[in-house]
């Protein structure tokens, strides 16, 4: 299955936190492989500890304890990324493999508020926004932000075995 996104970003007074697509999976700790950058999580403006290659992980070895819950796990410069399920996604993306969904993460003010689904959510992004806020320091650079204006993202998701 090709899957493509393409549009333009309306003006804004900010910028995107991320853009892409979200999957969820009846697996409570899913194993995968990638290639990409990793082993730890990486953004575009906390990368340089990583490297670009193979990797494995589950979703529960992703999670970062933050203070409080919050993004976690995502691996920049990916181009593949096979889940133990069978599934593959090819392309050039970000993604993430959590067993927290996005919602979850934005509800929970502390760890043990964060709900024991027994699913694995698999986030396949264009791209993330960098780290850098306003809240612990200086506001994020503007070569870190998602601002547009085009936005062309395509990727092959398809059965692997």
């Amino acid at each position: 299955i090709f899957l493509e996104l393409a549009g333009t970003l309306a003006e804004v007074r900010s910028y995107l936190p991320r853009l892409g697509y979200e999957f969820t999976f009846a697996d409570p700790d899913l194993p995968f492989a990638y290639f990409g950058m990793g082993p730890d999580e990486s953004y575009r403006d906390s990368c340089h500890h990583g490297r670009v290659g193979f990797n494995e992980s589950t979703a529960s070895r992703e999670y970062v304890p933050y203070v409080r819950p919050q993004e976690h796990g995502n691996h920049i410069a990916a181009k593949r990324l096979s889940l133990e399920n069978g599934l593959s996604f090819d392309g050039d993306f970000e993604f993430c493999v959590s067993r927290c969904s996005a919602r979850d993460l934005l509800s929970a003010a502390h760890a043990e508020e964060l709900p024991e689904t027994g699913t694995t959510t698999v986030r396949v992004d264009w791209a993330d926004a960098g780290l850098g806020s306003g809240s612990c320091g200086p506001m994020l650079l503007p070569e870190y932000r998602l601002t547009g204006p085009g936005v062309r993202f395509s990727f092959v998701l398809s059965p692997f075995i």
